[in-house]
């Protein structure tokens, strides 16, 4: 085969992966917009942390959502609103639950949207948190 082949032949191939679907994606420009199944892991003041449930952005800046907590063994069901701002790929969020506590995170998003990871800011916590659409 000649140079002049494979090198049509490279970029043609290379033509079709840039134009696979979610390959040339841009960032969401909203960060955050849909409903999202969640999980929180860590620790808070010493104690284990385990959380599940749903996050709902509304692609503006608003959260909110239901949560199953468990701290230290202690399993609480809660229910939260906060907000967020993104700047495309990443942002940060405030949850304020039912019972009055706050939680603060940064996080960041999957080019398609539908996926983010984050870490808790507050103080005296190591927590992470996924969600999935």
């Amino acid at each position: 085969m000649s140079k002049l082949a494979i090198s049509a032949a490279a970029l043609l191939a290379g033509s079709l992966f840039l134009s696979a679907p979610g390959v040339a994606e841009a960032c969401p420009s909203t960060g955050l917009d849909g409903n999202y199944a969640t999980l929180f892991t860590g620790w808070s003041s010493g104690a284990r942390v385990s959380v599940t449930g749903f996050l709902d952005a509304n692609g503006s800046g608003a959260l909110s959502g239901s949560l199953t907590v468990d701290v230290g063994g202690v399993t609480r069901t809660r229910t939260f609103s906060g907000s967020y701002t993104a700047n495309s790929c990443s942002g940060s969020a405030t949850m304020t639950l039912s019972n009055g506590n706050v939680i603060n995170f940064n996080f960041y998003v999957n080019r398609s949207g539908k996926a983010f990871v984050g870490t808790e800011t507050d103080g005296g916590s190591i927590v992470t948190v996924r969600g999935h659409f």
